[in-house]
């Protein structure tokens, strides 16, 4: 008989505080990153990808924030074209889309991997730059415009233009890779992979998996940065990467910098929470590096599926000095394995020399 620990686990922890940072960060209007030439506005919201099979909890998480949310959460059952940007009547009248309700809240949407291409492509612009236009296809009669303190949208013509800021978490069985558009559009969010065996099936039906929202409705104005303390968080954080062996494939390297933005953003999400105010000012790095831990486990997950060899061959070149059990450690794998993809390494080494 298994024995189950009732303990939260490191995952499901993992889980709970993201969740409650894309709450809490759905209404967070502006970021100001002071920098040596200027200034940087990345987006304030947190889009959330989980990924799990059929069967866990990811319906009962969309439940949940239901009950929590109220108003403020949009599900997106049939996440279509028409269903996101609206649509156009036969007397060219707007009915509103999906996207210009949901500024300022949560917009859910559940198996998100059975989304088409129509349906991806509207939401591409807005997921990153929270930007829409996009032709609807059909004249409007007359100019239709959406304003809210989230939403700045305006359709006229056949074109739906503007603005809208909302936070998406979507659900998905599998973690979509194809296309290039589609691994553009999963760089919006951050990812979780949650991997389920029979101990933690079991947990779930027993109902042992419990997470706990806090929901503070703060509207912030602006959050900002100072510049000394962005650069001392950048050097902090690259050093821990750099130490952890964290660093992913150089093609990769771009999930470096989402991730500290996401490590960022959860620094904001628990200043709302432990202190809810209209605007923020943060000039100590030590308010930032609390975040340094998540930053290296997003960088893990985005990397977990990248070939072992490919990792290795990274870690070898990063680190020439050390020794076997340091890439055994870092990759999680047995000496048989490391020894047999260093020969390969080697073997693969000996063709292009010979080219």
């Amino acid at each position: 008989m298994v024995n189950l620990d009732l303990v939260s686990n490191k995952l499901y922890t993992l889980i709970g505080n993201t969740l409650n940072n894309s709450i809490n960060l759905r209404k967070v209007k502006k970021i100001i990153i002071k920098e040596k030439y200027g200034t940087h506005s990345p987006r304030p919201q947190q889009h959330l990808m989980l990924v799990a099979p059929f069967g866990t909890f990811k319906s009962t998480v969309i439940n949940l924030l239901e009950n929590l949310l109220n108003n403020d959460l949009v599900i997106a059952d049939d996440a279509t074209k028409a269903s996101l940007l609206g649509t156009i009547t036969r007397d060219r009248q707007y009915v509103e889309g999906v996207l210009s309700t949901c500024g300022g809240k949560i917009l859910a949407i559940d198996e998100w991997d059975s989304l088409n291409y129509d349906a991806t492509q509207c939401l591409l612009s807005p997921l990153e730059n929270m930007r829409i236009n996009r032709n609807l296809g059909f004249s409007v009669k007359e100019l239709t415009e959406i304003n809210n303190d989230f939403t700045n949208m305006r359709i006229e013509k056949g074109m739906i233009s503007g603005k809208v800021q909302f936070t998406c978490i979507s659900m998905s069985m599998g973690y979509p890779t194809k296309g290039k558009a589609q691994l553009a559009l999963n760089s919006r969010f951050r990812l979780i992979k949650i991997p389920i065996d029979e101990i933690e099936i079991k947990k779930i039906i027993k109902g042992l998996v419990k997470f706990k929202f806090i929901d503070r409705n703060q509207v912030v104005e602006s959050v900002t940065v100072e510049e000394k303390c962005w650069s001392n968080y950048i050097d902090y954080v690259y050093d821990e990467i750099e130490a952890t062996g964290s660093f992913p494939p150089n093609q990769l390297l771009g999930y470096v910098n989402r991730s500290i933005i996401d490590g960022l953003r959860d620094s904001i999400s628990k200043l709302i929470i432990d202190d809810p105010k209209p605007n923020y000012i943060i000039d100590n790095s030590d308010a930032l590096t609390e975040s340094t831990d998540n930053i290296i486990e997003q960088l893990n997950m985005y990397t977990q599926d990248i070939p072992a060899i490919v990792k290795l061959r990274e870690l070898v070149n990063r680190f020439p000095n050390e020794q076997a059990r340091f890439f055994m450690t870092k990759l999680n794998i047995s000496q048989t394995h490391y020894y047999r993809l260093r020969s390969e390494i080697e073997q693969q080494e000996k063709q292009t020399l010979r080219v």
